[in-house]
Order: C-alpha cells, then structure tokens, then sequence
C-alpha cells in the first residue's frame, strides 16, 4: 500500500456553509463526513452566522428555507415526497420557545436546544402536510434511531467528562450503523404504504409516536410564521408561486440576497 498524508488539522466549521460535489460515493463522501465531524449536535452555545442558535438554525431552519425554495418545483411534480429526519428527542422537548429561539433569555442547555429543535422538525411536517393537502404532496418526519455517526462530539462539553469517550468505545457497538440508521428514511421515500398517508412520524420503518406537542396545530402554524419571517420569505408564498424555471431561480435570487 502506498503511504499516505493525513490532514491533521484541528479547524471547525461550525456555523460554515460547505458545498461538495458527488458526496454520495467515493472521495466525496469521506470529505463530507469528516465536514460534519468539524460541527454536528449538541453543541455548546454558538450561532449561525444569520444569528440563528446553532441547533435551530442548522436542524430547522436550514431545511425550512430549502423546503420552501423547492417547493414550486416540488409541487409541479407530485406526486412527490418531502422526508424530514428528526430524533426520538423531539419527544423530549417541553415544548418551542417562539420568543426566544435563539436562547438569549433563558439558561442554555445543549439538550434541550437540540430537542427542541427536533420538535420543530416534527411540527414543520405536520405544518407542510396541512398546507399541501390535496396538493399530490405527502410529507413525513423520521427518527432514524440512535445511529453511530459523529453526533456525540460534543457530548464532554454538554453533558459530563468522558461522554464522547463513552458513546464512542462502549455505546457505539450497541446501536445502528448508517446504513441500518437510514432505512427508515428510505421507507417514507419509497414503500407503497407511506405513500397513502402523509403528516405523520416513522420509526423502525412504522408509524410512531412523536411528542403529543406535534399535534398542535396552533404550535406548528405560528412556528412556520415566525420561521418564515426569520430567513426572509416575506410575502413570498412558495405554494402559490410562478412554477417555471425562471420563476424559481428569480425569488431564490431575492431571498439569497435577503440573507
């Protein structure tokens, strides 16, 4: 075998946006897993650089904002489906603090900011599930499973000395792998079944239950509102916009300047 290099660097890219070409094989996988070990979960208080906390800017709305620029598209080609990965932590959270996401008020907790942005992504399915009925659209929100991936990097600093240690030499020989992780996910997307049902939570590649907070409808509606006044959609209506190429690269333009 050849001897090889290996980059030591120690640099973070939290809060930094990387764009990777063929990363679903090859070279270019291996480089977006190592990006993502340089920011995941549980992270000590950071922000995005839009001012977002880390956890609700990166789990939630990221995803809002790409969902919704996609949208027309999305709908032009139903049927289509619009899978959101959440956690089994959504189930943990007390509930969103709509008037202070960010955690400028409140004492920040790691856990609980990542909970309560698992929750969000629980109730932003069930927000686009209503707003697309009848649309040819289904949508659903996943828990993976707790899966050997790089999302405890933090936990030494959020939760006590030598959790890292602990989830990656002792817990990780008993949970799933990637590739065990990623079925539920890929059931939603193609099983006949889902197909006929939309708004609801899956674990194990089944229905399941999320926090009893995913069904409230006032919950998931002002959270859309406050989400889609924080990355700039304005009065842009991304179910009732132009369907045509053209239209959609016009208002991804303007919101991209917008943020």
């Amino acid at each position: 075998m050849f001897s090889y290099r290996r980059c030591e660097s120690s640099t973070r890219l939290d809060g930094k946006v990387a764009i990777i070409t063929g990363a679903n094989c090859g070279i270019g996988k291996f480089t977006a897993l190592d990006f993502v070990r340089r920011g995941v979960c549980y992270s000590p208080k950071a922000y995005t650089k839009n001012g977002f906390e880390m956890h609700i800017g990166v789990n939630h709305l990221g995803h809002f904002l790409f969902t919704c620029l996609l949208l027309p598209r999305i709908i032009r080609s139903a049927p289509a489906r619009i899978v959101t990965v959440s956690s089994y932590k959504n189930c943990l959270a007390e509930g969103i603090c709509l008037n202070d996401l960010h955690w400028e008020r409140r004492k920040y907790s790691a856990f609980d900011a990542y909970s309560e942005s698992k929750l969000a992504n629980v109730l932003f399915s069930v927000e686009l599930a209503r707003r697309l009925k009848g649309m040819g659209v289904t949508t659903y929100a996943v828990h993976p499973g707790v899966v050997a991936t790089e999302a405890a990097r933090y936990a030494s600093h959020s939760f006590f000395s030598g959790a890292q240690w602990l989830f990656e030499n002792v817990l990780v020989y008993f949970i799933k792998t990637p590739e065990q992780g990623a079925q539920t996910t890929i059931y939603c997307a193609v099983s006949n079944e889902a197909g006929g049902e939309t708004g609801l939570y899956y674990r194990d590649c089944k229905k399941g239950r999320p926090n009893p907070l995913a069904f409230n409808e006032r919950l998931a509606a002002d959270l859309w509102d406050k989400s889609a006044k924080l990355v700039g959609l304005g009065a842009w209506d991304p179910f009732t916009a132009l369907d045509t190429t053209s239209g959609i690269i016009d208002e991804d333009s303007r919101l991209s300047r917008q943020l």
